[in-house]
């Protein structure tokens, strides 16, 4: 896990206000990025308007070079990666997740110096 670029992801989502923050999208009609992922994947200065690659999924596209882009540059493992992502770490469904749950979620990993697989994970996947 690379902790240096996981602490920019935090801070972009302290400065980012609710309407700008959902699990369960990578990035809005707009093209602005919406979940870990999609702000991370952004940060990285990764072009969020690349759409190769893509399948149907919960509200339209899901763009996997995202998802691989945000995961190389957190350094995170295939299954770290889609622990974090797909928001298995909370009891919630990711339309339920919230961005601050979300932002404590994150430090406590900073804290532990890993993502903490917390044992309330439910099945989020698409």
């Amino acid at each position: 896990m690379n902790t240096e670029n996981l602490i920019k992801v935090i801070k972009k989502l302290e400065s980012t206000n609710d309407t700008h923050f959902s699990m369960n999208v990578f990035m809005n009609k707009d093209g602005l990025p919406m979940c870990i992922a999609g702000h991370a994947a952004r940060i990285a200065e990764y072009n969020m308007e690349l759409k190769t690659n893509t399948v149907e999924g919960i509200n339209g596209e899901i763009n996997y070079n995202i998802y691989y882009e945000a995961s190389k540059w957190l350094g995170l493992t295939e299954e770290n990666a889609s622990y974090l992502f797909q928001g298995r770490w909370s009891s919630k469904n990711l339309f339920n997740i919230t961005r601050e749950e979300t932002i404590d979620y994150l430090k406590r990993c900073i804290k532990s110096e890993k993502i903490i697989q917390t044992g309330a994970e439910q099945d989020n996947t698409w």
